[in-house]
């Protein structure tokens, strides 16, 4: 097994040496490849007053000398136009966001003159003229970005942005900002919303139980198959049979599509750390808990580590479960807290509506891909829950196998059934921040959220305080409740300009960011 797992690391190391060097030395040419796509389906489906902006960076490397052809852009999607690209230095990028974690600790320290300069500065590279005049447009009034690489890592809500008569205002003051992985992920809400609307007028759907046979046989309307495929929603063999691979594929197609949405509201926080087995019966298990462990690495955990209580998460839980059950259209459930939270809890939720999580994250920004034989999973992020003290201690024989170990990671989290979901708040620290991958991959909280079928996810780009939040939290769902299709977007900018005005730092509330579709929580779509 030690051989197995050496020689795993061995591959996965040797694939991220080559997948390394490749973007280093042909980043001009995926660039090129990014800005040939056919970007008018995703103008196709933003609505006049948004614009998305993808950033491309080449994976720059300090201790090598970068090629020459090594570059970065920026491509600009608006409706009803051509797509633009910016050209801007990569190293200049590289060298201000691997400043931005001291400049983080100075606002700890109430200090902001750090973060001003590099604020500035990033906001003169990242917003060209031409694009800055684009996003001050009165007409704009909402923008995804698609961070790359170290970018992924920074609050680009903050930079600063001057009109013509001087004034200058941050981004998230000026108008709505969400994260996505890729533009790519516009395209799922209206693609998957198009579909259910041809089965719905069909009175039918994609796929039917054969009469007459088994539940595991399958028949498919040709006609739909071919519909579906033509919106881009079903990527499906060339030869479509009735194998047990071909079934399976229709099924889990149809799992997702065939989703219905509800108005269920769930919160989970402050869970019971120390939460352990109240009986001895049934400590026979406890051995292979401690195997398992060992190969996934928790055996490697410090001793002694203690995992602080967040008392603080008792009182943010209690205030936002005031404010949505004022929604007499949400159906919102009691907090789920200390010995209830935990990992079966968590992923026994059914597409909730809306799922606020209040906990420790934890996270690397080290790019640690684990190879699982036939497919890449992200283990160095994930969230705790109750009985993770108990787990991290090797109490095995005390562990509840029915609650879970606590240790709840990316992996897991991407095994969540949240297809429906409208909005995921997560409070946990670093939430957002992952691997810094070059490509699309579930390497933070946030992305397993996303994959996990969320629309929406708020979470964290640094350590946060349980202490500090209740307020922010308690103004930001007040806004997105009380204006009607509010955007999370929206209600998230309304928050921290509160915050602002009262005087607390940037620290305590800038770290919380927007990812994903950014659809109202009252307006439910169909997927």
């Amino acid at each position: 097994l030690k051989g197995d797992v050496k020689s795993r690391h061995h591959v996965q190391e040797n694939f991220q040496n080559q997948e390394r060097h490749f973007l280093q030395h042909h980043s001009l040419h995926i660039i090129r490849a990014l800005y040939s796509q056919n970007y008018d389906s995703v103008a196709a489906v933003l609505q006049p007053t948004d614009v998305v902006i993808d950033y491309a960076f080449s994976i720059y490397n300090p201790e090598h000398h970068n090629p020459p052809q090594s570059q970065a852009c920026a491509i600009v999607i608006c409706p009803k136009k051509q797509p633009m690209m910016f050209s801007m230095p990569n190293k200049e990028v590289y060298e201000l966001v691997q400043s931005w974690p001291k400049a983080v600790y100075k606002l700890w320290c109430s200090q902001d003159d750090m973060f001003k300069q590099i604020t500035e500065s990033l906001s003169n590279i990242l917003f060209p003229s031409n694009l800055r005049k684009l996003l001050l447009d009165p007409m704009i009034t909402r923008v995804f970005i698609c961070p790359d690489v170290d970018l992924m890592c920074f609050p680009i809500d903050q930079l600063p942005l001057k009109d013509d008569d001087g004034s200058v205002l941050p981004l998230y003051e000026r108008m709505s900002v969400s994260v996505l992985s890729s533009p790519r992920e516009l395209l799922r809400d209206e693609t998957v919303r198009s579909l259910r609307a041809t089965m719905k007028s069909s009175g039918d759907s994609l796929v039917s139980e054969s009469k007459g046979k088994p539940a595991s046989g399958i028949s498919l309307d040709s006609n739909k198959l071919s519909a579906a495929k033509e919106i881009g929603t079903l990527s499906v063999p060339p030869s479509v049979g009735t194998n047990e691979d071909t079934e399976r594929f229709i099924r889990s197609t149809e799992k997702l599509h065939l989703v219905e949405p509800h108005l269920e509201c769930f919160i989970v926080a402050n869970p019971d750390y120390k939460l352990e087995r109240s009986s001895e019966a049934g400590s026979s298990w406890a051995p292979w808990v401690g195997f398992l462990s060992g190969l996934l690495g928790f055996t490697e955990q410090p001793e002694n580590r203690r995992i602080p209580e967040l008392k603080g998460s008792q009182k943010e839980a209690e205030a936002v479960y005031g404010i949505l059950t004022k929604r007499q259209s949400l159906k919102v459930h009691p907090p789920i807290v200390q010995e209830k939270a935990t990992m079966s809890a968590v992923i026994n939720l059914r597409s909730p509506h809306v799922l606020h999580i209040a906990t420790h994250g934890y996270s690397s920004t080290q790019q640690n891909v684990q190879y699982h034989g036939n497919f890449w999973a992200d283990e160095s992020c994930g969230i705790l829950l109750a009985g993770a003290q108990t787990f991290l201690d090797k109490k095995f024989d005390r562990v509840d196998a029915k609650a879970g170990t606590g240790h709840m990671n990316g992996m897991a989290m991407c095994g969540m059934q949240l297809e429906g979901t409208c909005l995921v708040f997560i409070t946990a620290c670093d939430s957002s921040v992952g691997g810094r991958p070059a490509q699309e991959m579930t390497d933070s909280v946030t992305q397993a959220l996303r994959a996990a079928g969320a629309q929406t996810v708020i979470s964290t780009l640094w350590a946060v305080s349980d202490n500090d939040i209740t307020e922010f939290v308690s103004h930001f769902y007040h806004q997105l409740l009380t204006v009607p299709h509010c955007h999370p977007s929206e209600a998230l900018s309304y928050a921290k300009a509160v915050m602002k005005q009262k005087g607390q730092s940037m620290y305590y509330w800038g770290a919380y960011v927007c990812h994903g579709l950014d659809n109202p929580i009252d307006h439910v779509h169909d997927i």
